[in-house]
C-alpha cells in the first residue's frame, strides 16, 4: 500500500485533515477512472460471452466466472497440498517463525495480505462482463449518460465477488493449513483436488444438472451479483461462506508448525523478490 499511495503522492505519515481529503478524493477519482477503462473493455467481454452458444449472455458469464472460481481454488488447494500458502521472508522466519506468535492471527494476517492483490482482478472481471451484458443488451452500447447505473450494476458484482472468493481462498489456505499441523506430512492431501477436479468432469459431461445443483453455493451469489436472484441474498450467502471459511482457518491453525512454513517459502520469497528487482534469475 506503501507503493500504490506513493504513487499518487499520499504520504501516510502526514495525518492532517487535507491529506486525509486528498486520499478520498483519489480513492474516488481512480474508481470512476477504473470503471470508465472496464466500460470501454465491455467489448471484449461481450466477444467473449459472445462463443457462448445456447445460452443468455448473463447465463454464460455466471457459467465462465463459476468455472474460473473453482478451477482456481482447485489449483491452489494442490498447491498447497505441496508446499506452504504462507510465503515468509528470511526476515519472518526470524522475527516470527521462531518464536511463540499467535499462529492464529499470523495466518489471517498473510491470508488478507494475499487475498487483496488476488481477489482485485476477479473484481475487476466481474464488473467488466457486468458491463459486457448490458451492452449485448442494449442494441445501441454503452450510453455514457447511463453511467451512474453501470456503477451500480458493477458495484452488486464486485460486492458479491469480493466475499465469495475470500471465501474460498481461505478454504484453500485452510488446506495448506491442514498440511502444516506439527511435524505431520500428509501426503495423500494432494490427490483430493485432483479426484475433485475429475468428478466435476465426468459430471459436467455427464450430468450437467446436478452439477449445477452441487455448486449452488457458487452459482447462487454470482447469479445474484450479476442480477438474476436478490443481491441481499447473494451477499449474504457470500458473507457467510466467508466467515465460515476463516472460522475453519482460525480452528485449524493453533498447532501450524511456522518453521516447516518458512522453510517451504523462503526459496519462493526469494524467487518474487527476484522478478520484481529484476537482475537474478530464481527456479521454483
Amino acid at each position: 500500500m506503501r507503493f500504490w499511495t506513493a504513487i499518487v503522492g499520499y504520504d501516510p505519515r502526514d495525518h492532517s485533515l487535507s491529506h486525509n481529503i486528498y486520499l478520498v478524493y483519489v480513492f474516488i477519482f481512480f474508481s470512476l477512472w477504473g470503471f470508465a477503462v472496464l466500460a470501454l473493455m465491455a467489448d471484449l467481454g461481450a466477444g467473449i460471452l459472445s462463443l457462448f452458444r445456447g445460452t443468455s449472455p448473463i447465463q454464460s458469464a455466471i457459467l465462465l466466472t463459476t468455472g474460473i472460481l473453482l478451477a482456481d481454488v482447485l489449483l491452489r488447494c494442490y498447491r498447497y497440498a505441496r508446499r506452504s500458502p504462507f510465503v515468509f521472508s528470511e526476515e519472518d522466519a526470524v522475527l516470527i517463525c521462531q518464536t511463540p506468535v499467535d499462529r492464529k492471527q499470523v495466518a489471517i494476517a498473510w491470508l488478507f495480505g494475499d487475498w487483496i492483490p488476488a481477489g482485485l482482478p476477479y473484481a475487476a472481471g466481474v464488473v467488466m462482463l457486468s458491463f459486457a451484458c448490458l451492452q449485448l443488451g442494449t442494441p445501441k452500447g454503452i450510453i455514457w449518460s447511463h453511467l451512474p447505473f453501470y456503477i451500480l450494476v458493477g458495484f452488486r458484482a464486485a460486492s458479491i465477488m469480493l466475499p465469495l472468493h475470500l471465501a474460498f481462498m481461505t478454504l484453500a489456505y485452510v488446506f495448506g493449513a491442514l498440511r502444516l499441523r506439527e511435524d505431520k506430512d500428509l501426503m495423500f492431501l494432494r490427490y483430493i483436488p485432483i479426484g475433485i477436479a475429475g468428478c466435476v468432469l465426468l459430471l459436467l459431461r455427464f450430468f450437467p444438472t446436478s452439477l449445477l445443483f452441487l455448486l449452488w453455493p457458487i452459482v447462487f451469489p454470482i447469479g445474484a451479483g450479476f442480477g438474476v436472484t436478490s443481491w441481499l441474498a447473494g451477499f449474504s450467502l457470500a458473507v457467510l461462506l466467508a466467515t465460515l471459511s476463516l472460522l475453519g482457518l482460525y480452528l485449524v491453525t493453533p498447532r501450524l508448525n511456522l518453521s516447516r512454513a518458512s522453510q517451504e517459502s523462503i526459496f519462493r520469497h526469494r524467487f518474487k523478490q527476484g522478478r520484481v528487482i529484476g537482475g537474478q534469475t530464481y527456479s521454483d
